[in-house]
């Protein structure tokens, strides 16, 4: 009998009874459950190139105000990492990176269907 493929996305393939992530292969019997999470990339270097350029405007506008912008530029510009989160009875792992929220709804989706599938 040919396993019933629920997803089949670039690497990720999701059976009824199994979830291949790249050259990872969880068994879906034993999941408990799914989730996904994100994560913003930190802050920290953008916000100490704002207190300097802060600072440094009023010594030396021509040095102070680039450093400003480029802080918050890197404030603004600052990415946020999308992961499918799978909990077993031995803990949590994280089987998926990625930049793209849609895609990771997709998986935690179809990961959830074969969680429910009578077939698992």
């Amino acid at each position: 009998m040919e396993e019933r493929v629920i997803l089949n996305d670039g690497g990720v393939v999701i059976t009824a009874t199994r979830a291949v992530f790249g050259s990872t292969t969880y068994a879906i019997r034993n999941l408990t459950s799914v989730r996904s999470s994100a994560k913003k990339d930190p802050a920290v270097a953008a916000l100490v190139a704002l207190a300097i350029g802060a600072l440094a405007v009023f010594a030396n506008p021509f040095f102070g105000v680039p450093i400003l912008a480029i802080g918050a530029w890197a404030l603004w510009k600052r990415k946020t990492t999308y992961s499918v989160v799978l909990a077993t009875s031995g803990g949590e792992t994280s089987a998926l990176d990625s930049p793209d929220a849609d895609e990771v709804q997709r998986v935690v989706a179809a990961l959830n269907e074969a969680i429910a599938s009578p077939d698992r």
